[in-house]
């Protein structure tokens, strides 16, 4: 028997599925199957049965459907030492394709490809400068894919699928940054349409961080949720998912903005957005580049995060006070968060507090002295458990669920059909 939660290759993200019954439509039940599968949660007939509670007949069906549909292979197992006929495992077939996610960062973005059986086949870091406008950075980006795909062994299938993160607001629906403060010149571009046509898949444009906070919830118990992911970086936002697994979104995608909540540290300084006072005027990644550069003088020509991140490790005792005093901004406004919201886990990740444990440690010092008992109690404050691989995670999951939906399948029935007759 094969068994995918020891493969060092594979991210394991859990995949949701719907509630079934005997009566519920082919597609659901197929789409139900794929995501137990691709989740490691079940591997053979006789698991989907035990897991569904479903009959043999229609563990079959679904089965079936999906084996009709190129989904699904089977693996016949040799017959150990037991009595009795060996169970053949059932693994989703390399050949229906790859998932491709593309975290996209202010200055790197990370690309990767994995197959259906989450199993990581090419990752790139990908020196890129956004600011520059998607009409210069996304080509470098899709002819990065492109040559990663050309790479990838012969026997996995095509891209299926693929999932961009963004730094900043999205309309999920329309496939677009929405008025993103970091990004000048993405405003309604079409970033959907462009991936698409330049890779020849579906595409699914979601916030950076709404990811990153869907790929460490689906990788722990589900008690751990509702989890809050928060990221410190150029911007400072929140991802969040409930209690039952599902990203919240707000009412227009804009849901998790911490950046510009006003805290006492920052007085009355401006911010980019026009009001003053607000959290990332002295705790996101820009403003301590521009306070430890005011605070050297003319040395500090051509200042980057570059510089601060080695100043922090060499322990510079102004680039520490600075970080120190963003971390308990940081910690006031996530104690407000915490007696909201009441989560069950907070994530503190980005680009400086994978540096630095300074991050971590003043908001989990001022968010348990600030938040009250009750919704503390059984409250954990840690570091991303993907690191900076998390918003891939998230990516994969959104992904396999998507692909994986009944209204995907009926639609690939339909292609299926097309190519039959054609044939």
């Amino acid at each position: 028997m094969r068994d995918l939660h020891d493969d060092p290759r594979r991210v394991g993200v859990r995949l949701g599925r719907d509630a079934l019954s005997a009566r519920i439509r082919t597609e659901t039940v197929g789409a139900t199957f794929a995501r137990l599968i691709a989740s490691g949660d079940a591997e053979t007939r006789a698991d989907l049965a035990r897991v569904t509670g479903l009959s043999r007949t229609t563990v079959s069906t679904g089965v079936e459907f999906l084996q009709d549909r190129g989904v699904l292979r089977t693996i016949q197992n040799a017959a150990g030492q037991n009595r009795g006929r060996p169970s053949d495992s059932l693994i989703l077939n390399a050949r229906y394709g790859v998932i491709l996610v593309a975290d996209l960062g202010i200055a790197s973005t990370r690309l990767s490809i994995y197959d259906l059986n989450q199993r990581t086949v090419a990752l790139e870091f990908v020196a890129v400068d956004l600011s520059t406008g998607p009409e210069d950075s996304v080509p470098v980006l899709l002819n990065a894919f492109t040559r990663m795909i050309d790479a990838i062994p012969e026997h996995l299938g095509p891209p299926r699928i693929c999932v961009v993160g963004v730094p900043g607001p999205v309309d999920a629906r329309r496939g677009e940054a929405s008025r993103p403060p970091i990004l000048s010149g993405w405003k309604s571009y079409d970033l959907a349409a462009a991936f698409e046509s330049g890779l020849g898949c579906s595409v699914i444009v979601e916030k950076d961080v709404s990811l990153r906070a869907l790929g460490e919830a689906r990788s722990i118990d589900r008690s751990q949720s509702p989890l809050v992911y928060i990221k410190v970086a150029s911007g400072i936002e929140a991802g969040i998912v409930t209690a039952d697994g599902e990203l919240y979104r707000g009412a227009h995608d804009a849901a998790g903005d911490l950046g510009h909540i006003r805290v006492v540290e920052a007085g009355d300084a401006l911010c980019t957005c026009g009001n003053t006072g607000c959290l990332a005027t002295i705790a996101s990644t820009t403003s301590l580049v521009q306070a430890r550069a005011a605070l050297r003088g003319p040395d500090s020509d051509g200042e980057t995060l570059d510089d601060f991140e080695a100043a922090i490790r060499a322990g510079e005792p102004d680039a520490v006070r600075l970080l120190r005093t963003a971390a308990g901004a940081i910690g006031e406004v996530t104690a407000g968060l915490v007696n909201f919201f009441n989560p069950s886990r907070i994530i503190v990740g980005g680009s400086i507090a994978s540096v630095s444990d300074d991050i971590l440690a003043g908001v989990r010092s001022v968010v348990y002295q600030r938040s009250l008992p009750l919704a503390t109690r059984n409250l954990t404050v840690s570091a991303p458990r993907h690191g900076h691989l998390s918003g891939a995670a998230g990516g994969l999951a959104l992904a396999l669920e998507r692909l994986f939906c009944a209204e995907e399948l009926t639609d690939d029935e339909h292609r299926f059909a097309l190519q039959q007759a054609q044939h």
